[in-house]
């Protein structure tokens, strides 16, 4: 457990000792997904303005010096990494606000009877005439009979379903979405949690 401090100083005070051969992107930046194509940069600049506005006059209670200051930072941010990336996921998804519902599926039937190789099908089969026309009318399906062997075919078919299952409304959902974005956001929440742990 950490114990306070004489003479806490601020974090407007740490901020501000940032040394001239650094930026606040050098040290505050956080990199998700690093090395893969959904790489991601926080940036460091919207991190340390941020703590400046929400946070500044509050005091950091185990800092003793600078090198204190960026290394809990540091290591704040190495502890919740996995944590702030599956937050990005979550808050990023590309989806639909209005449509809750999406199914898609294949379906493949080879088309196999079940019969060995040589054995004789006989079916009868609704055709629709081509070379037996009824006199009366033409367009009259004629049944006729068909024998073959085991036959194999690829029928493959794909089905999406998608929508709203009606559970929330459309309007509901809208409102829950601008909620989300309104409330929610990855530079704030990430301060907030660095505030609760480390300042007072």
């Amino acid at each position: 457990m950490n114990i306070p401090l004489k003479n806490m100083h601020t974090v407007e005070y740490w901020i501000d000792q940032t040394p001239s051969s650094e930026t606040w992107t050098s040290i505050y930046d956080i990199v998700l997904f690093r090395n893969t194509e959904k790489q991601v940069t926080l940036s460091g600049y919207d991190i340390a303005y941020t703590l400046l506005h929400d946070y500044g006059h509050f005091r950091a209670y185990s800092v003793e010096d600078y090198v204190d200051w960026v290394f809990n930072w540091e290591r704040f941010c190495r502890i919740h990494l996995h944590d702030f990336e599956r937050m990005y996921t979550a808050l990023y998804a590309d989806y639909n606000p209005i449509e809750n519902y999406n199914k898609q599926s294949t379906i493949i039937d080879d088309g196999s009877t079940g019969a060995t190789e040589n054995a004789p099908i006989v079916a009868t089969v609704s055709q629709v005439a081509d070379d037996t026309v009824n006199a009366a009318n033409p367009f009259i399906p004629q049944s006729k009979s068909v024998s073959h062997g085991k036959t194999e075919t690829d029928n493959t078919r794909t089905e999406n379903t998608h929508g709203n299952i009606g559970v929330m409304t459309n309007q509901s959902m809208i409102s829950d979405e601008l909620s989300l974005r309104s409330t929610k956001n990855m530079i704030t929440t990430v301060v907030r949690m660095f505030a609760e742990l480390e300042l007072i």
